[in-house]
């Protein structure tokens, strides 16, 4: 259209906006001084208009959304969230209109359907716009001289990534060769820096499209005190590099690997995202709505090839704020099951269900996207990359839509491993504290290890090359285990590596007093007993027929199956149950390191015998 019209005030603030022209609402900011009430006009333009849709957005922390405040919109006093109004007040100019897009006032919040269209658009509203206004609050005593520090640390990284534009290599090296500790030439006020990053904007979910999206961001703390986003998320990701040199270590973390992150996405991941990796992201975010934890990376996603069936379902990305929650992560996960034709999005850490298994309307195999804050529920990944239980067979895509499972079931192939006879109690890794506890599970662990060697004349060969019937140390093949087959850079164990974790292992046992002294004053024991304890706590040592052995989840039972499945480098532990119809299913109970299972074994024994994968069905 030729210009922007304003929006009838009469019946109702909003009038209808017509999709079909990919219209959107903006606010006509009208001149004013700081402390006078906000006064707008809203207009109807259209994207496809250019000339007419000329806006800037604005990116900001909601907040407390009950907190609110007032502006005059269209004549009419109408009560927004005072975040808003204080993100408004900052962009307004004193002498000439401004036209802003604003998520709060320009989408109407309470009718989901125009919700959830205006949300699907938000990231052609955001690459669309001049440029991006992020409100990150008001200046403090410190905002000033945090922001003198930050240009002076940019004259430096200029100077030695020429001019940036090496930035990436230099970051690169430094973590290759885990240089963290390499010295700052200038002169910096830490505390000042950390205070710029002290914002909740930054941990935000939202801001992540918002920021990556739009052709240029400039922040604001308050009105007076502006600097681009990209230096910003140049000096946080440069001191996350030199994270060592820092004296404040533990605060600068806190606060700055949120802002690294967001550099990985502007700087680096501007080519094609995939689903698993986003939702990845999604997980060390925060975000008010569940929902939000998937709809807020839909729009960093590459638009579809529109190749018929070598693309994923796009129907499963639709913005539906209507749509039960457990329906939005079910249709994300098996998109990004589709996307990829495998299944590493099940492979990742996770807070599980309750007891393991579905609920409400979460099929099992879709458990929450994690929130940041530390939960004993969540288990620590293993990189299942390095294995290939399934001996690098694919899956059949086609068994994934939804026209072949319905939409709550995913149909997968493969072969029984073997069934669980025996569990262990829960492992938590002492890291301080008494250690009673984890010493009695292990010891229960060995002594089940040396019944099955008595008792079994066919048992695993790997436990009989450790057959020490009374001898308490750990044997290797039992350490491997309790490792995941990992070492702390997630590249599979060498032998020095699983010996030293023996050592761990046989000195807690022994003389657990004396050998976390020995921990505190050796960095390289300490760093194999933090890693070890990541990857073993809040798990079950398992044991099955034949010697079969290995680490499990912790809702794992004696009965439930241990199966290889095509397009996981890495077995899961499944309960066979029945579904609505009486027929024979599974229910997802998490990934799994068993012993003899996790390089092709299982697959090529049962191929070389003639034996057809079986179709298992997880609801």
């Amino acid at each position: 259209m030729a210009a922007s019209q304003p929006i009838p005030t009469v019946p109702s603030l909003y009038s209808p906006l017509d999709p079909l022209r990919k219209e959107i609402r903006l606010l006509e900011c009208l001149p004013g001084r700081e402390t006078d009430i906000v006064r707008a006009n809203l207009l109807h333009a259209s994207l496809l208009d250019s000339e007419a849709a000329r806006y800037e957005t604005i990116s900001y922390y909601w907040g407390d959304a009950s907190i609110r405040d007032t502006l005059e919109v269209n004549g009419q006093v109408i009560s927004v969230p005072s975040s808003s109004a204080a993100a408004l007040r900052c962009m307004r100019n004193e002498d000439v209109c401004r036209n802003l897009w604003i998520d709060a006032i320009c989408i109407n919040q309470q009718y989901d359907d125009e919700r959830g269209k205006q949300v699907s658009m938000m990231a052609e509203i955001y690459s669309s716009s001049q440029r991006n206004l992020i409100y990150l609050g008001e200046a403090v005593e410190t905002t000033v001289m945090g922001l003198q520090s930050m240009y002076r640390l940019l004259e430096e990284i200029e100077k030695k990534t020429d001019g940036f534009s090496n930035l990436a290599k230099y970051l690169d090296k430094l973590w290759m060769n885990r240089q963290f500790g390499e010295s700052i030439e200038c002169s910096f006020d830490e505390d000042a820096v950390c205070m710029l990053f002290d914002r909740p904007w930054f941990k935000r979910l939202w801001i992540v499209q918002e920021a990556v999206l739009a052709p240029s961001s400039l922040c604001f703390y308050g009105s007076r005190v502006q600097t681009d986003l990209a230096s910003l998320l140049r000096v946080a990701t440069w001191l996350w590099y030199h994270r060592d040199f820092l004296r404040k270590k533990t605060r600068f973390v806190d606060y700055i690997y949120p802002v690294t992150l967001l550099w990985f996405e502007a700087e680096r991941h501007h080519t094609e995202r995939r689903m698993t990796a986003l939702i990845i992201l999604a997980g060390a975010r925060e975000a008010t709505e569940s929902r939000d934890k998937i709809f807020a990376i839909v729009g960093l996603l590459p638009k579809p090839s529109g190749l018929s069936g070598t693309h994923p379902d796009p129907a499963l990305t639709a913005i539906d704020y209507t749509k039960p929650v457990g329906h939005v992560y079910r249709d994300a996960y098996r998109y990004s099951i589709q996307e990829r034709n495998d299944l590493h999005i099940l492979q990742i850490p996770r807070r599980f269900h309750g007891d393991g298994v579905r609920v409400a309307d979460f099929p099992s195999w879709v458990p929450r996207v994690i929130f940041p804050e530390y939960d004993n529920t969540i288990q620590h990944p293993t990189n299942y990359c390095k294995f290939s239980a399934d001996d690098g067979r694919r899956m059949h895509s086609d068994m994934t839509r939804v026209d072949y499972s319905g939409p709550d079931t995913l149909c997968l192939a493969g072969y029984c491993a073997t069934r669980i006879s025996w569990v262990s109690d829960l492992l938590m890794f002492p890291l301080s504290g008494t250690m009673q506890k984890f010493r009695e599970t292990l010891r229960s662990i060995l002594d089940m290890y040396r019944q099955i060697i008595e008792e079994d004349p066919g048992a695993n060969d790997e436990l009989h090359a450790n057959r020490e019937t009374t001898n308490p140390l750990v044997p290797v093949p039992l350490a491997l285990a309790l490792m995941g087959g990992v070492n702390l850079d997630f590249n599979r164990a060498s032998a020095d590596h699983v010996l030293r974790v023996c050592e761990i292992l046989n000195g807690l046992l022994n003389s657990p007093e004396q050998f976390i002294l020995g921990v505190c004053s050796t960095e390289n024991t300490k760093t194999e007993y933090v890693n070890t304890a990541a990857l073993c706590s809040n798990r079950r040592f398992f044991f099955g027929p034949n010697g079969t052995f290995g680490l499990v989840s912790s809702w794992v039972r004696p009965g439930d199956y241990i199966y290889v499945v095509f397009g996981s480098g890495v077995p899961f532990a499944l309960r066979r149950v029945k579904d609505g119809s009486g027929s024979s299913a599974f229910l997802w109970l998490g990934p799994a390191y068993a012993q003899g299972a996790m390089d092709g074994e299982v697959v090529n024994h049962n191929e070389e015998k003639g034996i057809e994968p079986e179709v298992v069905k997880l609801i």
